[in-house]
């Protein structure tokens, strides 16, 4: 999907959509350090590089940000928790609902995505030569993936294994599970000539069925996929923002 990024103070959900905020991490605000909590604050002193702290800075403070906008409360009222595979979760509703979110970054991008009680997971990274990727992906990928893989001419494999690797991981983001729920146990579309479509997930027959997945471009630096639960047949409308 490509997405005309504009800068936004728009805050209102409806049950079908997912905003999507992209955030560059290579500016830090004063602000930012006020909105995190203690324990934010030291966890970002304890990285050892300069450009490290400050995107995780950014990137946790926009979060927060984002958060206080969305449920008209102070960020730092926000009790951000994670599960036990270490996705972050609020407690606070939305109206009714509940406000579900996944962040991703890679290198200065991140991005944010928000929904209303749908699962949602997002993943980006930055274009670069990946070494080795036929063993990675026949270590991670399904059979199918691998196959395909080995298809594709040799100066299209590290953009195409990129596409297949954001896919996979916006997967397993959604559902939360981390790397305990195996890559090969699911395939994901990734060629041009295919819609980018969750095939099957062993550990559920009605997968295929039951979650919509699309591209997102960043940038041309950058490569990006968003998968939310939604059925086939429901219209998911997708926003894109600046923050």
């Amino acid at each position: 999907m490509n997405c005309d990024w504009q800068k936004s103070s728009i805050y209102k959900l409806e049950p079908n959509q997912v905003d999507i905020w992209r955030v560059w991490l290579d500016h830090e605000e004063s602000w930012m350090w006020e909105v995190l909590s203690a324990e934010e604050q030291a966890r970002a002193k304890r990285f050892k590089f300069p450009r490290h702290r400050r995107r995780s800075i950014v990137a946790r403070a926009s979060l927060r940000h984002l958060l206080g906008q969305y449920l008209s409360i102070d960020p730092l009222d926000i009790t951000l928790l994670t599960t036990q595979h270490g996705k972050p979760y609020i407690e606070q509703l939305y109206g009714t609902h509940e406000l579900m979110f996944n962040v991703t970054h890679s290198h200065e991008c991140a991005l944010i995505a928000f929904t209303l009680d749908r699962l949602v997971g997002v993943d980006i990274e930055h274009y670069r030569t990946v070494s080795d990727i036929e063993n990675i992906a026949k270590q991670f990928f399904a059979a199918g993936e691998v196959a395909k893989l080995r298809t594709v001419a040799e100066a299209n494999k590290q953009a195409t294994f990129l596409k297949c690797w954001t896919r996979k991981e916006a997967f397993i983001k959604a559902i939360g599970e981390g790397l305990s729920h195996p890559l090969h146990q699911f395939e994901v579309t990734f060629l041009p000539t295919e819609a980018p479509r969750l095939l099957y997930d062993q550990s559920d027959p009605k997968a295929a069925d039951d979650w919509q997945l699309f591209d997102l471009t960043p940038d041309e630096a950058y490569i990006g996929a968003l998968i939310v639960a939604a059925q086939q047949s429901e219209l998911i409308d997708l926003r894109c923002h600046q923050l």
